[in-house]
Formats: C-alpha cells, sequence, structure tokens
C-alpha cells in the first residue's frame, strides 16, 4: 500500500474489530482510497496520533476528519491537527441514536424522534439536509416540555 500525496483530503477514519485483532483504516473520502491501515489490539490515542503524524510528513494535506468519535481518535486530532474540521459519522450517529430510543420507544416523543433518526442517512442534498434540521427544530419545539421534566428515585 503506497500513502498517495495529496491536498484538500477529507479522511474517513473507523477501526473494525475481529476476534484477534483491531484493524484502524484511514480512508480518502474522494475516492475510497485507503491510505493506511493500521493492525492493533485497539483504538489507542498513541498509535493514532502516530498515524495522522505519519500521513502529514508524507504529504497528505488533511482538510476534514470523520469517525466514530472515539475519545481516543478525538484527541489525537486534536493534538497532531488542531485546527481540522471533525465531524461525527452519521450512520454512527445514527446507530446510537436507535439504540438509545430502543426499537419500540413508548413516548410519542421517543417514536417521532425514531422516525427522524431513520431519516438521517437519506440526507443527500443541502435541501434535504435543511429539511430534516427543520424537522429536529419542530421536534424539539412540540416536546421541549417533556425533555426538561426530572425524574427523582425516593
Amino acid at each position: 500500500m503506497k500513502v498517495l500525496k495529496r491536498s484538500n483530503v477529507h479522511l474517513r477514519m473507523d477501526a473494525t474489530y475481529f476476534e484477534q485483532f483491531c484493524l484502524l483504516c484511514y480512508q480518502d473520502n474522494r475516492d475510497n482510497y485507503t491510505q493506511l491501515v493500521r493492525f492493533t489490539d485497539g483504538e489507542h490515542y498513541e498509535e493514532i496520533k502516530e498515524d495522522l503524524d505519519n500521513l502529514i510528513k508524507l504529504g497528505v494535506q488533511i482538510e476534514s476528519i470523520t469517525t466514530d468519535g472515539h475519545k481516543s481518535i478525538l484527541k489525537a486530532i486534536k493534538k497532531s491537527l488542531p485546527d481540522v474540521i471533525t465531524q461525527r459519522c452519521l450512520v454512527h450517529i445514527q446507530r446510537m441514536c436507535l439504540i438509545w430510543l430502543t426499537r419500540f420507544p413508548r413516548h410519542p416523543a421517543g417514536v417521532e424522534l425514531r422516525r427522524l433518526m431513520l431519516l438521517l442517512l437519506k440526507i443527500k442534498t443541502d435541501n434535504d439536509r435543511l429539511y430534516w434540521i427543520k424537522a429536529i427544530e419542530q421536534w424539539y419545539q412540540r416536546h421541549k416540555d417533556y425533555l426538561q421534566e426530572k425524574t427523582y428515585n425516593q
């Protein structure tokens, strides 16, 4: 595998866990070119920082990074590339929201939010994005009182 010296790279970082190891993958979003892989036992700050530093040294000019939001990845990005745009992957956002909401939410706010979260990956255009954001804002306004309620164990 050869690291390609490129500018304006929008990097995707993700880890996949197998039975015996973890595979960290650094891909250029432009054409899915895999710039770097690391076989390891987990997502460790030191290794991720080293990988990012090596990509920079090899001439990869990183414009943004999309990640699952793992704390060690975010810490390494902040240290190696403090000014780079960092965002969380929509697939990971959707997955976590659906886990928290459960498959069959009981409250109407949860039912409605789950429906909106299922639409997240259908966003393809700027217009879709604006529509989805407006729908979330409207959902929040409808359910603001419920969301601000607190449950106290007595």
